[in-house]
This record gives structure tokens, C-alpha cells and sequence, in this order.
């Protein structure tokens, strides 16, 4: 990638950062101002400059490698303190977000022996995401869920940028000042925290899959099943990053393949044969296939396919990510407002924005990669 590119898809990252978190503090920033349109100028003012304080090459502190990594953990370690704080200063129950309601109760109805998608939440996410935040439900929060999400994405910072551990620092508060993450945090969201357990695969991945070792295939394709078993969003990832892997190595994309839809299907099966018509007709895939006509889901696989097969190199997977699913969730939403409006969809209550801490992720990682690349002429992997 040049430096050129680099610094293009540098500005389009950064206009989607700065566009989500816009269109949540105009939602969520307006009431407190005369003029609906105060709230997010002001935000794209300040983010502006913060922005620049923070990516700016010029402006640095000069550390030692060690220096930084000390410094890094000790921001890491007393920012997780701060968002435990942060999460149980406020009651989940008196937060009018579905969410954590959603998830607690679909725990709930499991361990009591109820079917957990015949539920008043109407739960929609599948079944292997409410299955990873059984430990933290467990401990006694599932909103845990986020806090252990974040040091899992410090964590993958610290590994993808360690040759620059001042980017993992820089990208880390970029996260951190996010008011659509903050939000995550307080209403004890999980969607940023799906999204960083794929990420996480990527990287695990990334390191272990070899065409060497056929029950690493096997095992990583199981695991991309369950990751799958979450949210259907999650295939287009798996699109990206599998297209590209079976392109530029000799692993079987037979076993991974079918590995990976063992791994799904194994985790819907006790469910469809619990209760089959609720399950078809009523359960998670009918609850997402509310937010997207079936032609715009075929167009974002159709997307997702053409954009797959022109990936070269493993950055320009988060990238794609970042840009997909940014794009389908900006899709759905012009889709809710030409129907309902754009006071209805978004400041209202019509459509979820929080479905944008989707690409939150991937955005970051990608940025990282490219403020690098376009600052340096470092080779991206």
C-alpha cells in the first residue's frame, strides 16, 4: 500500500469515526440544547482537534520501548478501573436500552430450563453470543462482558502494534473518548464486544492457522462457526478474511469450510429441536431479518464477495470490515428513514444507531495500519 492510499483510506476511516459518534451525540446531545443542531457541530468541532492533538506525528512523547509499554499498561490497567466505576454508576433496569434486559434474561430462561428466545426482549442475537457472556453473568454482571471486551482489544493492540506501542496508546483513547462506546459501557451493550471477539479470532488466526497442521484447521474453522452462531453480520468477516486466506496459502479450504459450518450448526440444533416453529418464525433470524429486505442482504453479500476477492494483504481485511459494515448499517438506516423519517429513525426510536459500534473496531485497527504507513514507510503485513 502507498503512502498515498495509506493516507486515503486514513481520511475515510476517520470520517466514519467521527460520523458515528456524530450521529450519537446528536440523538442523545440534542435535548440539552435549544437547537437540535448544536450538539453534534459542537462535537465535530472538538473531535476535529482532538483528532489532530492525538494522530498528529508531530506532537509526541519521547519514551524509551520500554517506557511505552509501561506507560500502555498503566493506562490500560487504570482505565478499566474507571470504566468498572463508570458501568455501575447506573441501574441497567432504569435505562430504557433492550440489550442487557435481552441477554440477562436469555441466560435466565436457560439455566431455568425455558425455551430463552420465547421471550418479551425478543432477543436477536444467536445462541453462541449469549453463551460467551455466561462467565460474566456468572460473576454477577453480564455488562462485565464489555469491560473484559476492552482489555481483550487493549490486548490486541498491544500485540498488532508492538513494533509502535505509542499507535496502540493513540488508538486505545481514540476508543476511549468514543461517546458511542462510553454508551456500550453504561448500558452494558455487547455488540462492540461481539465484534472485538471476531477480531480476536482474526488475530489468533493469523498466528496459528497452518496448512501444516490440519486439527489447527479443524479447530479454527470450529471456532469461526461458533463466532458465526453470534450475529449473522459476523459472515462477511469470515467472507474477507477466508477468500484471502485460502487465496494466499495452502490450508484446505474444504475442512476449514465445513469445520466452520459444524461449528455453527451444532449450536442452533438444540434449539430448532426445542422448539422449532418459535425458533424459525420468531427467533433471531427472523428478528434481524426485520431491520433489511432480503435484497438488500443478497446486494451486501454480493458487496462483501467483490470486495473480498480484491484483498491483498491482511490490513486491508480490517479495512474492508470497517468499510462493510459501516456501509450496511448506513444502508438500513437510509432504508428506515425513507420510510419513517429522519426524526422518527434516529432521534427517535425506530432504528438502533447503536448498530454503529459495529465497524468501531475494525476502524481503529485499520487506522492504526494506516496512520503508520502514511507516516512511515514501514511494510504492512
Amino acid at each position: 500500500m502507498s503512502v498515498e492510499s495509506a493516507r486515503a483510506q486514513k481520511t475515510i476511516l476517520l470520517f466514519i469515526y467521527v460520523f458515528v459518534n456524530t450521529l450519537f451525540v446528536w440523538k442523545y446531545g440534542s435535548p440539552y440544547f435549544s437547537n437540535q443542531i448544536i450538539a453534534p457541530v459542537l462535537y465535530v468541532i472538538a473531535s476535529a482537534i482532538i483528532l489532530w492533538v492525538i494522530l498528529s506525528p508531530g506532537i509526541n512523547i519521547v519514551l524509551s520501548p520500554a517506557g511505552y509499554r509501561i506507560l500502555y499498561i498503566t493506562f490500560t490497567f487504570v482505565a478499566t478501573i474507571l470504566l468498572v466505576i463508570l458501568m455501575f454508576q447506573y441501574d441497567p433496569g432504569k435505562i430504557g436500552v433492550g440489550r442487557y434486559p435481552a441477554m440477562y434474561d436469555w441466560i435466565t430462561k436457560l439455566f431455568n430450563g425455558e425455551f430463552p428466545y420465547d421471550s418479551a426482549t425478543r432477543p436477536s442475537g444467536l445462541p453462541f453470543l449469549f453463551v460467551m457472556a455466561i462467565p460474566f453473568y456468572l460473576l454477577g454482571d453480564v455488562g462485565l462482558f464489555q469491560i473484559f471486551s476492552f482489555l481483550v482489544f487493549a490486548g490486541i493492540l498491544y500485540y498488532n502494534f508492538r513494533g509502535s506501542y505509542k499507535t496502540s496508546l493513540r488508538l486505545l483513547i481514540l476508543l476511549l473518548i468514543s461517546p458511542i462506546f462510553i454508551f456500550e459501557v453504561v448500558v452494558r451493550s455487547e455488540l462492540f464486544s461481539n465484534m472485538v471477539m471476531v477480531l480476536l479470532y482474526l488475530t489468533i488466526c493469523e498466528k496459528y492457522l497452518s496448512k501444516d497442521k490440519l486439527y489447527l484447521q479443524i479447530i479454527l474453522g470450529l471456532l469461526g462457526g461458533l463466532l458465526l452462531s453470534t450475529r449473522s453480520i459476523v459472515l462477511v468477516i469470515l467472507f474477507f478474511y477466508f477468500i484471502w486466506k485460502f487465496r494466499n496459502s495452502n490450508i484446505n479450504p474444504f475442512i476449514t469450510v465445513l469445520s466452520l459450518l459444524f461449528g455453527f450448526i451444532i449450536t442452533l440444533i438444540p434449539f430448532v429441536i426445542w422448539n422449532y416453529d418459535y425458533f424459525i418464525n420468531h427467533g433471531p433470524m427472523a428478528v434481524q431479518a426485520l431491520y433489511a429486505p432480503q435484497w438488500f442482504i443478497v446486494l451486501s453479500i454480493i458487496l462483501s464477495f467483490i470486495w473480498a476477492i480484491r484483498i491483498k494483504r491482511l490490513h486491508q481485511i480490517y479495512f474492508a470490515s470497517a468499510g462493510i459494515l459501516f456501509l450496511i448499517v448506513l444502508g438500513a438506516t437510509i432504508l428506515y428513514i425513507v420510510r419513517f423519517g429522519l426524526t422518527e429513525s434516529i432521534l427517535y426510536d425506530k432504528f438502533d444507531i447503536s448498530y454503529y459500534c459495529f465497524p468501531l473496531p475494525f476502524v481503529l485497527m485499520s487506522l492504526g495500519a494506516a496512520t503508520e504507513r502514511s507516516n512511515t514507510s514501514k511494510p504492512l503485513p
